[in-house]
């Protein structure tokens, strides 16, 4: 069966595949809400969190360290908008050291701020008067 692949409002990266501190956020539509997701490496789904006005409740995969990570996201993220917003995070890199992982959590936070701007130049989840 062919698949439907949507394309992204916004679709953001930092850092070095090579690296692997490669991150991507792709942030897609779903109704008046927004699904946020962060990956790198291999793309897989580790943790969700959901947010509306800067909470977020999140859950992980037994296993997986995105969790953190996605909370951070998705309370960064409905804090500025006015919509609820589904994070969905999933970074695998073989054999990271300490030093990596530091640098794709630095690229997720300059992606969310990057994605702030973003949504807010767009007026993306902004109540209009």
């Amino acid at each position: 069966m062919p698949q439907t692949r949507l394309k992204p409002l916004i679709h953001l990266s930092q850092g070095n595949k090579e690296a692997k501190t490669q991150v991507f956020f792709d942030l897609y539509a779903l109704g008046r809400d927004f699904v946020l997701f962060v990956s790198g490496g291999e793309a897989h789904i580790g943790a969700v969190a959901c947010g509306l006005a800067g909470q977020a409740q999140e859950i992980s995969i037994a296993g997986h360290k995105e969790g953190e990570l996605v909370q951070e996201v998705a309370n960064a993220l409905s804090l500025v908008i006015s919509q609820r917003v589904l994070v969905v995070g999933g970074i695998h890199y073989p054999a990271l050291d300490p030093h990596q992982i530091e640098v794709i959590l630095v690229h997720a936070r300059n992606l969310t701020r990057q994605l702030q701007e973003e949504m807010a130049a767009l007026k993306l989840g902004f109540e209009l008067e």
